[in-house]
């Protein structure tokens, strides 16, 4: 009697090269999906950004009842509104900037003159935003606003990476262990 071999599975006709190439594409696959998964973990409770990063009343309207956050959204439309052209002329600014930036030859003159105008429009929309701000929170509830105070994260709070990489700092600003006569 003969035997018949079973047909060889791709897996073990396959070259060397090619199942340690398959096996290291496997764990950096999963190594991408497991960073990307902490990431979402991480970062899932963090504030929505505001108009120019970090937490504000505008972010936080965001977490409120639809009907609230429209109700306040109805009471500041206007406010709204006269936001956007603004950051048209930040775009335009920018943009007068790095052409004043690249022209040959360089005129300092033009350049000065293009980061006024940029940091002119800069405040202008922040003043703007600022009004904007101060009207919902006006228009916010007191529990609201107690609210905002434990949502808005505390500005001073370091992470565990910072800490590693900076030590920990007194309030002051000055590392742990530098003699009082020393610290900056």
């Amino acid at each position: 009697m003969t035997q018949t071999r079973a047909p060889a599975s791709a897996w073990s006709t396959a070259p060397r090269w090619m199942r340690v190439t398959l096996v290291a594409s496997l764990a950096l696959n999963l190594l991408v999906a497991g960073l990307v998964a902490s990431a979402i973990v991480r970062f899932r409770h963090a504030p929505l950004p505001s108009l120019y990063g970090g937490p504000s009343v505008l972010g936080f309207t965001q977490t409120l009842p639809r009907e609230r956050r429209q109700a306040l959204w109805a009471g500041t439309s206007e406010l709204r509104t006269t936001l956007r052209p603004m950051r048209s002329e930040i775009r335009e600014a920018r943009k007068a900037v790095t052409d004043a930036m690249a022209a040959e030859p360089f005129d300092v003159a033009r350049f000065e003159k293009a980061q006024l105008g940029l940091f002119e429009a800069d405040s202008r929309l922040r003043r703007r935003a600022l009004d904007l701000y101060s009207a919902i929170a006006q228009k916010m509830t007191q529990e609201e606003r107690a609210a905002f105070a434990k949502w808005r994260p505390d500005p001073h709070f370091r992470g565990r990476r910072w800490r590693k990489n900076h030590g920990e700092r007194n309030p002051d600003g000055a590392p742990d262990g530098a003699p009082a006569e020393k610290r900056p």
